[in-house]
């Protein structure tokens, strides 16, 4: 089971940056609060754990997490099915992360004060708290001690099936640090809880160091990593017309490019759809593969009169349509493969829409 897009979301908010404030009395007025807080950090120690659901499949995942008040993290993840532990410092000039035993680290470069998007911690809880407010209702619970803190249960639920699905989060009340927190979606349970908080932490001058061993090789991770794209870019990059969805319900978001090195040294194009607002679904696009077992389907699926492949443990469908190959992902839970057959009979060339 890989739930890559869960476990983004929970490690985002398993790493949350506190907040100081005064304690509001309501569930309306804890959020208007948090959201209203300033971009003070807070330092902490703390060890977790996180845990992924799905039917009679579970991943678990255990975390120790380092953050400095000058902008300096470190956390590290083990599984304690395989033992593996990966380590992820921002030393405030960079990002390095590294798996042990690996004989490659990935880096970034950061601006002074910067951290990169995908691990920026309280604005990622803001901006999930300021989508939540319109797409779920949200109760005050009550007050539960956890790791002696008092804190507040707040329920949100969703109004909707969504992506989200329903959450409960214990909010601790002096920092406004989530200490805890349960997610259901579909069949998908989520659990994120900390075992071990300091809120008051004294690190020694080594805590934000990572000693690689000599045989390590250091990566640019920007090389790996997607980045925003115009329709005209993504045609460029692929260097031909390509397929959109056109159907008025589809919203396309956004666009992103993919450089992929090595062996396979293609660019890939991928584009996000919304319904409603939510992730619907995504659709990557590159140059069709050549070589001994590049084909696809053996004529029992079509996708718009061409053979396709479905793969159910990741909810997608691959065809080949005039020298493209083009791979769906079903983001939405209730979405289903006759309704993404559906859609891609509304395709056109962007050059025609």
């Amino acid at each position: 089971m890989k739930h890559k897009g869960w476990l983004s979301i929970v490690l985002l908010l398993v790493v949350i940056t506190g907040c100081k404030g005064d304690v509001g009395v309501s569930s309306e007025e804890i959020f208007t609060k948090v959201l209203a807080e300033s971009e003070e950090p807070l330092g902490y120690y703390g060890e977790g754990s996180v845990s992924i659901k799905d039917g009679e499949t579970e991943e678990k995942t255990t975390f120790e997490e380092y953050a400095g008040r000058n902008g300096q993290r470190k956390v590290i993840t083990e599984e304690p099915a395989t033992s593996k532990r990966s380590i992820a410092l921002m030393d405030g000039g960079s990002m390095t992360i590294y798996e042990e035993g690996s004989k490659t680290a990935q880096r970034m470069d950061l601006s002074p004060g910067e951290l990169p998007a995908s691990l920026t911690q309280k604005e990622q809880l803001l901006s999930m708290l300021d989508v939540v407010q319109g797409t779920h209702d949200t109760e005050l619970v009550g007050e539960d001690t956890i790791l002696d803190m008092e804190t507040y249960h707040l329920k949100l639920t969703s109004k909707e099936d969504g992506l989200l699905g329903d959450m409960d989060i214990w909010v601790e009340q002096e920092n406004w640090f989530i200490v805890k927190m349960k997610q259901k979606a579909a069949d998908i349970e989520t659990n994120v809880e900390y075992t071990k908080l300091d809120l008051d932490p004294d690190f020694s001058d080594d805590t934000f160091l990572l000693e690689l061993p000599e045989d390590v090789k250091v990566s640019d991770l920007e090389e790996g990593m997607a980045v925003p794209a115009s329709l005209e870019e993504a045609e460029q990059a692929l260097g031909t017309d390509f397929l959109l969805v056109d159907d008025e319900k589809q919203e396309l978001d956004r666009i992103e490019m993919d450089k992929i090195g090595g062996e396979i040294n293609r660019t890939e194009v991928t584009f996000y759809y919304l319904q409603d607002g939510v992730p619907s679904f995504s659709i990557s696009v590159f140059p069709t593969p050549e070589g001994e077992g590049m084909s696809l389907g053996d004529g029992n699926l079509k996708v718009r009169g061409n053979d396709a492949e479905k793969m159910d443990e990741i909810r997608g469908i691959t065809w080949d349509e005039q020298g493209l190959r083009y791979s769906l992902l079903m983001e939405h839970p209730d979405l289903t493969t006759e309704e993404v057959l559906q859609l891609t009979e509304t395709m056109k060339m962007h050059s025609e829409l």
